[in-house]
Formats: structure tokens, sequence, C-alpha cells
């Protein structure tokens, strides 16, 4: 069975960088606009069996419900089950929320499994960059999910209040997605995030 992933942007997708501080990134997040880092990471993999459609890289900030509609016009359409969305973390809860509301009673919709990840550190740093293990671990996700035949929206990112982020290794979490369930937040450092459980 293959996965339709839909790449749009935010860090996973931009040029490295060393200096991760939100206060940095704010201004200069700047997507790579000549490569698709996630089509070709997930391309090296062995035995990967995807489509892929590439939309206007753009820092999450800059997205707006025109954006999404294109992303959900996309899905509609796609034959896969398994959708895979490459997303900049600071409005992927607003991008889940809105395709949550679109699944409502939406037939072209039913069945299908869309998993929303991005990463704290762009690909383009290397093995240092959370983004290889939120796609491994979305895959992974996706696999196991789509067999379930519900349709459902889901988040993978990385979670920095884990002990083994204290000792230098990130930890992926999957978060099922429901409106006014998480909320985004950052560690000390700005560097890290996750999504909190609301309540």
């Amino acid at each position: 069975m293959s996965i339709f992933v839909i790449t749009t942007g935010g860090t996973i997708s931009a040029l490295p960088t060393d200096d991760y501080r939100r206060e940095t990134l704010a201004t200069t997040l700047v997507m790579s606009s000549n490569r698709d880092l996630v089509r070709e990471t997930l391309e090296a993999k062995p035995g990967f069996q995807g489509r892929f459609v590439t939309l206007e890289f753009m820092d999450s900030r800059m997205i707006d419900d025109i954006y999404r509609l294109d992303i959900l016009k996309h899905i509609e359409a796609a034959p896969e089950n398994r959708i895979l969305i490459t997303h900049g973390t600071d409005t992927i809860l607003q991008t889940a929320n809105f395709l949550y509301r679109s699944a409502q009673d939406n037939a072209a919709l039913a069945g299908k499994v869309i998993v929303l990840t991005g990463s704290m550190m762009s690909l383009a740093n290397g093995p240092e960059s959370d983004g290889y293990l939120n796609l491994d671990f979305a895959l992974g996700q996706l696999n196991t999910l789509a067999t379930a035949g519900d349709t459902n929206i889901y988040i993978v990112l990385c979670d920095y209040e884990s002990p083994e982020i204290e000792s230098g290794t990130w930890t992926p979490r999957l978060y099922k997605y429901a409106p006014n369930t998480y909320e985004k937040v950052y560690g000390t450092d700005g560097r890290h995030n996750r999504l909190k459980r609301v309540g």
C-alpha cells in the first residue's frame, strides 16, 4: 500500500542553521527553494512506496485557510488512505483542527488516516535533526493505524520532557487530534517543543 505525502515547508524543509532560538527563527527561517528534503529523505528509504505533492513551501505562520483548502483538495482526490503531511510546528494544531472539521461528514475522507509531522531542526542539519525520527515514526504509525479504517487526524512530534530528551535523545510521540485537547509549549531553551494536553 502506498502513502500519499504532502510537503508544505516549515523548519523540517528549511536550510540548515545552527541557531534554533525562537526569536532568531522568527526572522531567519528560509526554505530550500530548489529541493524537497522530505521527498529526498523518504525516497532514499529501502522499500518506501509513496506519491508526493510538493506545495508552495511556507513558514507555517503564513499558512491560512486558503492554503489549507489546497491541502484538503489533494487529500480528497487521493486514492491512498494513508496521508502524511509535513508542516511547520507553529500552526500544526490549526491545520489539524481544519482537517478534523473538514473530515466530519466528508465522504471523500472516509477511512483515510492523516498524520501531520514536522521538526524543530531542519533535515538539512543532518542526523541531529528530530525530523528523521519524526518521519520514521509517522510512517510506522500510518502502517498500523490505516488498518482500523476510521478517519482520524494525528500529529507526530518529539517530546522534550521525557528523560530520553534530557540525556540527548529525541523521542517521537503520537497524538490523536481532537479539538481543544492540546496546546503547543516550548522548552526553556526555545528549541524543543511538544504538545501538552489541555486541562
